[in-house]
């Protein structure tokens, strides 16, 4: 059984012993681990003290991304601080990403 982590991109990384979120967190900062299904539950973001499960998979993904989708989840269901016992990242400390306007030609 191994650990499996899918980075952005489709990279995928592979442990064959358990692993602490905080190890892959501190070689991709801006980033958060999360759950398969963090796409449509984007509430399915793991902690740091979290260890990751042998035979589980994991995605590494950008917090403005986490971020994105929670506000856009939030806007269609009740705002709770936590969903099936997973963290809520919150939206305060993410950072957006924002064009630049004038680099658009229309």
């Amino acid at each position: 059984m191994f650990v499996k982590i899918v980075h952005q991109g489709g990279r995928v990384e592979i442990h064959d012993r358990p692993i602490l979120a905080a190890e892959l967190l501190s070689r991709n900062p801006k980033c958060c681990v999360a759950h398969p299904d963090v796409f449509h539950q984007p509430y399915a973001v793991v902690s740091p003290s979290t260890t990751l499960a042998l035979g589980k998979k994991y995605y590494v993904v950008p917090v403005c991304t986490i971020a994105r989708l929670q506000l856009k989840h939030s806007s269609s269901q009740p705002n709770d601080q936590k969903r099936n016992g997973r963290t809520r990242l919150p939206l305060a400390h993410a950072d957006h990403w924002q064009p630049g306007l004038e680099s658009i030609m229309e």
